[in-house]
């Protein structure tokens, strides 16, 4: 349980005989704190069923309930000088325990306040209310099954609805004309800009413009937490590529990564272990032993290269990773060898990024950098009447949304809905 916290971004705050507490937030900030909360509870049940299930009738008792809850916490460390901890106190800690307690065996139930912030990604059945100890309010609780397909916060914009592009019509404009280039020579995109500016919604666009028969789209993804994992993105442009269902037993992918090896004209049975070993799956050999990690990683990016060099001869491939300000030092090592060594293959690397981190093949003949920049208040005032249905805006709306959102316009969006 506590391996699951600490690989979501999570402290285990203290133990408390047959269970845990833990903070996501505190006493490090990390993004979607709530969504990650969500997801180590999901691990933690995943992981204590296939335990159980692995020790038979010794595991039959081994059940867990987990409860989310969000708010405001007093954070601070008790303790002398030679032993000090972090604590976390307060109602929201409380209402956590109630959760926890209302949930059944095997579950994980959240509160109203945890629902409001991950309700669009995830899977859920609402509860019911009920009345606890200590709180004159029933509580409303969500079980949570699951987390959509799509995570992402864009992912839940596109569910709700998309309002129409504003503002970005250059960018798009300078982006298609790249990508028509692409059949010719590599090229790089980085896209560069604050959270909430638009970046996603900017690639969404060029995907929707673009004749899908007329590339591959491969797509990976950088965490925040998942910083020291070694080639992180590729784990999800592998899976994209071979078609891997996440379902499927070894044997089941161990057959289907050979399958699509050999479509690719490699050797199978040398090069599939190393794809399992990258997707998670257990591989006897002394190759994959701690000892021999680092040529196990040498030998994986190398891999991964020719995978990406003989997709380009099957078709043109537009690479697309995303978070690009978290990316792992080996995934960022691949890349930069791509960008540099893959001039004549027909391949569009597409980066979206943060400002404070800058791509080490950006100043390479074949890079072009798209940075955004805020939008005019005139833009803002055409996105919440788009986003309203309406021309009848009133003005002091206007002003306030477009005073609110600084130009961005996730913030933008948030504000209106």
């Amino acid at each position: 349980m506590s391996a699951s916290v600490a690989e979501h971004g999570g402290t285990v705050e203290k133990l408390t005989g047959d269970g845990l507490m833990a903070l996501f937030g505190a006493p490090l900030a990390i993004e979607d704190a709530p969504l990650n909360a969500c997801r180590a509870g999901l691990d933690i049940l995943a992981r204590i069923s296939a335990k159980a299930h692995a020790d038979g009738d010794a595991g039959a008792a081994l059940q867990i309930r987990v409860g989310v809850n969000t708010g405001y916490a007093v954070i601070g460390s008790l303790g002398g000088e030679l032993q000090q901890k972090v604590t976390a106190l307060g109602d929201s800690v409380n209402v956590a325990a109630r959760l926890e307690g209302l949930a059944k065996p095997g579950t994980m139930v959240v509160g109203e306040s945890t629902y409001q912030l991950v309700g669009d990604v995830v899977d859920a059945e609402f509860g019911g209310e009920h009345t606890v100890k200590g709180k004159t309010d029933a509580l409303k609780i969500w079980r949570i099954d699951g987390l959509n397909a799509d995570v992402s916060r864009f992912g839940a914009s596109v569910r709700r609805g998309l309002t129409k592009l504003a503002g970005r019509e250059h960018e798009l404009e300078t982006l298609l004309n790249l990508a028509s280039t692409t059949h010719r020579a590599t090229r790089g995109i980085n896209i560069s800009g604050d959270a909430g500016l638009g970046k996603s919604r900017l690639v969404h666009e060029l995907r929707e413009r673009i004749q899908q028969n007329d590339f591959t789209w491969l797509q990976g993804n950088c965490s925040e937490v998942g910083r020291n994992i070694p080639f992180l993105p590729f784990i999800d442009v592998v899976c994209s590529s071979f078609r891997v269902d996440e379902n499927e037993n070894e044997i089941a992918l161990e057959r289907r990564l050979k399958r699509g090896l050999e479509r690719l004209g490699l050797d199978a049975d040398a090069e599939a272990p190393y794809l399992l070993n990258l997707l998670g799956a257990k591989v006897e050999g002394v190759a994959f032993t701690k000892e021999n990690a680092e040529g196990a990683g040498v030998r994986t990016r190398d891999l991964l290269t020719r995978l990406l060099y003989e997709r380009c001869q099957v078709s043109p491939v537009m690479l697309y990773i995303e978070d690009l300000h978290w990316i792992d030092s080996a995934s960022e090592a691949l890349l930069m060898r791509l960008m540099e060594d893959a001039s004549e293959l027909p391949l569009l690397g597409l980066f979206t990024h943060r400002p404070e981190y800058t791509p080490p093949w950006e100043d390479a003949a074949s890079s072009t950098t798209i940075t955004l920049k805020p939008l005019s208040s005139n833009v803002i005032g055409e996105l919440l009447r788009g986003r309203l249905g309406t021309d009848e805006v009133p003005a002091e709306l206007t002003r306030l949304v477009t005073e609110k959102a600084e130009g961005n316009p996730l913030f933008t969006e948030e504000i209106i809905n």
